[in-house]
């Protein structure tokens, strides 16, 4: 089959917060969502998601994304509606349809700006429950990342722990801000650290028997370890903090602009997924 015939057609979009004709068939698609939850999408807006999208497309990395939320739209009802929640386009969701905002107002969102994206707030019941298990995650070929736009604060930029205790090493995936960061999974600690300056992309990854982190786009030191997926108990993952059995835990006050969570990804598929985002902040005018 030619592959081109498996990427996502251009098509036109509906109305409802802008026109937006051309549009990407996955960006209009989430224009409709973003409709249908109460938000709005602007002409620009569309227009950027939809050349997001099509970097995506052209780098050959969309399958690598199981969800991905850039953010955008106008309300925060339109920020909790996910650009991607399967690894096809036009799949059925993989957990929810849409991410939900637990103790957040409208506030806490900004769609463009030095302000941009959702911020969180250290030691409260602040955060993003994004619907989506862990037992979704392929044990040797997995990934999160998260756009953080400030300092760190020392605690879970996004996670899940299916043991029940906060710092179990036990099936854990989460990207930490420890002054160094790290990205932890499996049955012993798989720590991944990197020296970095904000904002940045962090994105931790899984291939095989090793874990790497990046931000923005550079590698840290690898490690390597076993890693295992809990799958009798599918708690979802959180931002803001760690999903420990269902309890919100090492909250953070970052501010996040984008997040994903997916399979894994080499150094050139990073970079794709690094400039195609960067571009999408230029044109979004996310400072």
């Amino acid at each position: 089959m030619d592959p081109r015939t498996l990427r996502p057609r251009r098509v036109a979009s509906g109305g409802g917060g802008g026109g937006g004709g051309g549009a990407h068939a996955e960006a209009a698609a989430w224009k409709t969502r973003v409709v249908a939850a109460g938000g709005t999408v602007s002409d620009s807006t569309l227009a950027a998601v939809s050349t997001f999208c099509a970097a995506i497309d052209t780098a050959g990395i969309r399958a690598k994304f199981l969800r991905l939320n850039l953010f955008a739209g106008t309300g925060l009802a339109a920020a909790m509606q996910p650009l991607y929640y399967s690894t096809t386009a036009g799949g059925a969701a993989v957990g929810a349809s849409s991410d939900t905002a637990v103790n957040l107002v409208a506030g806490d969102y900004n769609e463009t700006g030095a302000s941009s994206g959702v911020k969180g707030a250290a030691a409260s019941s602040k955060y993003i429950n994004t619907g989506l298990p862990q037992s979704n995650m392929l044990e040797g070929d997995n990934h999160l990342s998260v756009y953080v736009h400030l300092t760190n604060d020392y605690q879970s930029l996004m996670g899940c722990d299916t043991s029940g205790t906060a710092y179990s090493p036990s099936t854990v995936y989460k990207i930490l801000d420890y002054g160094v960061t790290s990205y932890y999974g499996g049955t012993a600690s798989i720590t991944g650290t990197i020296t970095r300056t904000y904002p940045t992309l962090l994105v931790g990854t899984r291939n095989g028997t090793t874990t790497t982190l990046y931000s923005n786009g550079t590698a840290g030191t690898p490690s390597t370890g076993t890693q295992s997926v809990n799958t009798s108990a599918p708690y979802p993952f959180y931002l803001f903090g760690t999903n420990v059995g269902g309890t919100l835990s090492q909250v953070t006050s970052n501010r996040f602009n984008c997040y994903s969570i997916g399979l894994g990804m080499n150094s050139t598929q990073v970079a794709a997924y690094r400039d195609a985002l960067a571009a999408f902040r230029t044109t979004m005018g996310r400072t």
